[in-house]
């Protein structure tokens, strides 16, 4: 099996690899058609290797936020790793992927036991839009002006969901990109913020959620599904067909409020974060 760095040359084949294996390469996808293939630095920007044995067999990105992307089968995960991370030069920040393939990343460079900030093996969640069950709820894409007000929520979200947080101007810096983008959305409430949510990766026809968030004193409204379902109702009137997501099997809250939009689950989501 050959390993090397992938090339523009190499895209329309990365894009039917990771086609065939959607749910669970969300954030490669919306990367290489957000930002390329080519390596600079720049956000959702990444070094790509591929492996191959008649044809491409195995992608890894290690991001330009020092996260290793991970789509390949466990007997390239090595080759790629050590490849990403070479072309790469930075530190690995964490992995995300499919469950197993996370795992073997991490007990390939011999980490199994260094403490990570997060370490969760996630329920994968899809839903068809056609069958979106979203109740009531004034929910509005945010905008500039919503920034500042999120900032804090988005600081505690980071610190309660993934163990740790980004400085509050890097937390701002992201939440106004998201914005711009028209990826973050918040729910409303007698002409009060109540929630947020956001996609984290996008593509034409399907989208992630991300980054739901309610302040502990409004929940138990229904608001996280609210903002959840609001911002799918806007997707679906733009041509979007499908809905992603992954969530911690313990976080029953969570888990309810997405099967009752009618997420099901079909598969299994590692994330580990140093």
């Amino acid at each position: 099996m050959d390993t090397r760095l992938l090339t523009p040359a190499d895209v329309p084949a990365v894009e039917a690899f990771l086609a065939d294996r959607a749910d669970t390469s969300m954030f490669l996808r919306s990367n290489l058609r957000a930002a390329g293939i080519v390596d600079r630095g720049q956000r959702y920007q990444g070094a790509w290797v591929g492996a191959f044995a008649e044809g491409l067999s195995g992608v890894a990105c290690h991001g330009w936020n020092g996260m290793l992307l991970l789509q390949a089968p466990l007997g390239a995960l090595p080759a790629l790793v050590d490849a990403a991370v070479a072309a790469s030069g930075r530190a690995v920040a964490g992995f995300t992927g499919p469950t197993d393939q996370v795992r073997a990343a991490r007990e390939h460079l011999g980490w199994t036991a260094r403490t990570a900030a997060l370490d969760s093996d996630e329920d994968l969640f899809a839903l068809d839009l056609g069958a979106l069950v979203a109740g009531p709820g004034a929910v509005r894409r945010a905008g500039a002006a919503d920034v500042a007000a999120l900032v804090p929520w988005r600081f505690a979200y980071e610190q309660e969901t993934l163990g740790r947080a980004a400085a509050p101007e890097a937390v701002a810096d992201s939440l106004a990109a998201s914005a711009a983008d028209g990826a973050l959305f918040v729910a409303e409430a007698d002409g009060a913020l109540v929630a947020m949510s956001a996609f984290n990766a996008r593509l034409p026809d399907t989208v992630q959620i991300g980054g739901v968030y309610t302040p502990p004193a409004l929940r138990g409204r229904g608001h996280g599904r609210a903002v959840v379902g609001g911002s799918l109702r806007l997707a679906a009137a733009e041509g979007v067909q499908r809905a992603i997501l992954f969530t911690d099997r313990d976080n029953a809250p969570a888990q309810r409020a997405y099967r009752a939009l009618g997420f099901h689950v079909v598969g299994s989501y590692g994330l580990v974060l140093f």
